[in-house]
């Protein structure tokens, strides 16, 4: 992997994530609703698909490059989401952005829960999206392994990330 992916990839994996590992229920219900439609679905499996329609939000303002798109995923206040924009930002200005960017949910667990909000301990990875632009286009191939504490609250019906540490 040349230098430049990694000098692009080490600071790519500050998001949360989604997509492979953690199975998706039957007929894959609305968030709170179980598949039959009459009680509630399990915390973990409601966090996981909030996980990852996050995540292939996440991925679409990257490959963009909008900060309005990657600012509206986090709660206003969130330190991950200033992290993360100042991220984009650099790269803009380099002039990369990173298409089919793809991180991998290995496993989630529901620390607590309220009304609107998870707090939950999540392992993954990215697994796959290219740096894109300037004559660069080199595949940032998979990342390591990261565990973090994610809290995700819901505003007006969309879940937003509130911290990562």
């Amino acid at each position: 992997m040349s230098r430049l992916v990694l000098l692009l990839l080490v600071p790519l994996v500050v998001g949360c994530a989604a997509v492979s590992a953690v199975p998706r229920p039957p007929s894959a219900p609305s968030p709170g609703v179980s598949a039959m439609g009459s009680a509630p679905a399990r915390p973990a499996v409601v966090a996981a698909a909030a996980l990852r329609d996050w995540d292939a939000r996440r991925a679409d303002a990257w490959s963009r490059g909008s900060v309005l798109a990657l600012r509206a995923l986090y709660a206003p206040g969130s330190v991950a989401g200033a992290a993360d924009v100042a991220m984009l930002r650099a790269w803009r200005r380099r002039g990369l952005r990173v298409d089919r960017l793809t991180t991998q949910l290995l496993a989630v667990r529901v620390l607590g829960s309220g009304p609107g909000r998870y707090r939950l301990r999540v392992r993954d990875r990215v697994v796959g999206g290219a740096a894109v632009g300037n004559g660069v286009h080199e595949g940032l191939g998979r990342g390591r392994i990261r565990s973090e504490v994610v809290t995700l609250v819901r505003r007006n019906g969309t879940w937003l990330v509130a911290s990562a540490t």
